[in-house]
């Protein structure tokens, strides 16, 4: 039996509570999920954990609300990752209002490549399939062919102009694949679906922050050089951002607004469940970050100051729960052995999370 490992709600009863009656989820129940669950698991926590403190001093950087303005206005921002995963510093701006003056700063004072992040749906409307069939890049960054616009003024496409060119159309929904010739000077990056908090990456984080700006979520990243060529770390970011008017902001910054004001669960269907320990009640909801579905199982009412028994069950990723609960399931007491000791109690609660990718047939096994 478990309580929230995160300290965030008032006591126990109140994390559960969260859990059990999910209209709207806290920032206590979506951390809670995330970390039992594994949101991160595909990405092999690439991140880290994003309820650590920041391992840099908050004086160095800016607010997320300040870094949405200035890219909301058309300027540029630093964001930087983790020391455990890239390590890097990336100038970020929103494709749809980048300018021939900014691909030329990029060029001349970042130095490394211009690529351009895109929701995974508008690379498929535009047939932007990946670079290699095998991608065998650390970190999965999920190159496409690269690309330049036909017409409208471009002509080799490599000059800032032309490069600001092909940005602007790929935000542009009119433009059709035949609007883009094959390859050519703009990179773009197929980013995962739920942004930073399914992966936590610069091509995440330029697809979020460019919606939380209020434009099309479609950015533009560069990796930033010290003059020598080398890597600029976090003394020579700062320096950067100082030297040019550049806020600074992390994607661990950013994991932490989205998961502050954003819901990452949300609740399917809740309806009376008989098992052979007691009569219980169903919770059935979906993560917004993906397809798994999971399914929580209640008993009795509480006060906000009693005691509840609570069990996080996770799945086998190789079957539906409810074939782990199934009498043949050779674990099935420890599901059964939780929904008796609730039942004795006349009150608790049962979380199994799935970890199976998709599972479009659980709500139907448990009706």
């Amino acid at each position: 039996m478990k309580h929230c490992p995160h300290g965030l709600s008032k006591g126990w009863v109140q994390w559960q509570n969260c859990i059990v009656h999910f209209p709207t989820l806290c920032k206590c129940t979506s951390l809670c999920l995330q970390a039992f669950s594994g949101t991160f698991a595909d990405e092999k926590r690439e991140f880290g954990n994003p309820l650590h403190d920041v391992p840099m001093s908050e004086s160095m950087l800016s607010s997320i609300e300040s870094a949405l303005e200035d890219l909301a206005q058309g300027k540029m921002v630093i964001v930087v990752d983790d020391e455990n995963r890239e390590n890097e510093g990336d100038l970020v701006a929103v494709a749809e209002t980048i300018t021939a003056e900014s691909i030329n700063f990029m060029v001349t004072h970042a130095r490394g490549l211009i690529c351009a992040p895109l929701p995974d749906d508008r690379c498929d409307a535009l047939g932007l399939h990946q670079m290699v069939p095998n991608n065998t890049d650390p970190h999965q960054t999920a190159f496409t062919i690269s690309v330049d616009l036909r017409g409208g003024g471009v002509t080799t496409g490599i000059s800032a102009a032309d490069r600001a060119a092909t940005l602007r159309a790929l935000v542009d929904e009119s433009k059709q694949p035949a609007d883009f010739s094959r390859p050519g000077h703009v990179f773009p990056l197929r980013a995962r679906p739920g942004g930073v908090l399914r992966r936590a990456g610069h091509t995440e984080a330029a697809i979020d922050l460019a919606r939380l700006a209020g434009k099309s979520p479609v950015g533009v990243i560069v990796e930033i050089l010290n003059p020598d060529g080398s890597m600029a770390r976090l003394p020579e970011l700062i320096a950067m951002g100082q030297r040019h008017d550049l806020k600074i902001i992390s994607i661990e910054q950013l994991i932490a607004f989205r998961m502050k004001r954003e819901s990452l669960i949300v609740l399917l269907d809740s309806f009376p469940y008989q098992s052979a320990e007691g009569d219980f009640t169903a919770h059935v909801f979906k993560q917004t970050t993906s397809n798994q579905v999971h399914v929580a199982f209640t008993m009795g009412a509480w006060g906000e100051d009693d005691d509840v028994l609570v069990r996080v069950q996770s799945g086998d990723p190789r079957r539906s729960i409810m074939d782990e609960m199934a009498p043949d399931y050779q674990q099935r007491s420890t599901y059964h052995k939780a929904m008796k000791t609730i039942a004795e109690a006349c009150r608790g609660v049962l979380v199994c999370l799935n970890q199976r990718p998709e599972d479009p047939s659980l709500l139907d096994a448990i009706v």
